[in-house]
């Protein structure tokens, strides 16, 4: 059990206020009954106030703003490298404007092991071809990489919402990347991006060149940032939570896939690895994943 005291209470309602207004203003777009549907699970004052701890955890991100997080892959992140790695990044100009005209220099890339439609580096795509102005054909499938590589193309963009555990990537590495290239450059845009999978990719592959537009450090704890005061511990808080969920009908992968135990939701989805009470399913007709 956690210990709950005043300033506990104030934090808990000052949040749910917080949130309240961000989902009517729209910042949040947040479906208000699927989200007041999730937020009724939390019955006792020590759940409210793990709700909030959640709520306030949760790094959210808009279309708006994932408009913005590319705009700087674009005008600040991408050109900052090539300055950094001229030899590598030895394009002159702008890659955005070359990506909206028919050539064949550099290529983004799609994130999938199975290539299916519907996963959220094709609804990525979808957005940076209506947003960005991104002609259609220079957003390649990883099947298409090596063919494109013989035909001289020499700038390999993959692009992702966010790199969890690193392995969905290192693997769509494996596939794509032959052990024979001995030119062209491989970059990484996620736009949030998890230490930990950084880390187990360029142990892998050290001469990828990974961006993020955000970065979470792989010592980043939950529990430790909301539990580690008034008598709480990290420990004691995972131990609430493992049984909170245990009694929503959760029997394992309570901290998401990795056990990288993230509070990430884009407008899109929200990604796997993600504390599993935000993906939650519908269980004995009560509980609601709060995204899709």
């Amino acid at each position: 059990m956690i210990t709950i005291c005043t300033e506990s209470k104030i934090f808990t309602n000052s949040v749910f206020e917080s949130v309240s207004k961000l989902i009517e203003n729209r910042i949040w777009k947040i479906d208000h009954l699927t989200y007041k549907t999730w937020k009724n699970n939390f019955n006792s004052e020590e759940e409210k106030f793990l709700c909030a701890c959640l709520l306030d955890s949760l790094l959210y991100r808009s279309n708006e703003q994932i408009y913005s997080c590319y705009h700087s892959v674009f005008y600040q992140h991408i050109p900052s490298l090539q300055y950094k790695y001229p030899e590598d990044f030895f394009l002159k100009g702008s890659i955005l404007q070359k990506l909206r005209t028919k050539q064949n220099l550099v290529k983004l890339i799609t994130i999938d092991a199975n290539g299916a439609i519907g996963k959220s580096s094709h609804v990525i795509a979808n957005f940076l071809i209506k947003e960005f102005k991104i002609l259609p054909e220079n957003i390649i499938s990883p099947s298409d990489v090596e063919e494109y590589y013989d035909n001289a193309t020499m700038f390999f963009i993959f692009f992702d919402d966010f790199l969890g555990s690193g392995e969905q990537f290192k693997n769509q590495l494996d596939f794509s990347i032959k052990k024979s290239w001995d030119k062209g450059t491989v970059l990484y845009c996620p736009l949030i991006a998890h230490e930990t999978g950084m880390e187990y990719i360029l142990k892998a592959y050290p001469n990828v060149v990974i961006q993020p537009v955000e970065l979470i450090r792989k010592d980043y704890c939950f529990f430790k940032k909301y539990f580690s005061n008034n008598g709480n511990t990290p420990e004691n808080g995972k131990i609430f939570y493992e049984d909170f969920m245990t009694d929503k009908g959760f029997t394992a992968d309570y901290y998401g896939y990795g056990s990288l135990a993230v509070s990430i939701a884009f407008e899109h989805s929200s990604p796997d690895n993600c504390l599993a009470v935000f993906n939650g399913e519908l269980i004995n007709g009560i509980y609601h994943k709060l995204f899709n």
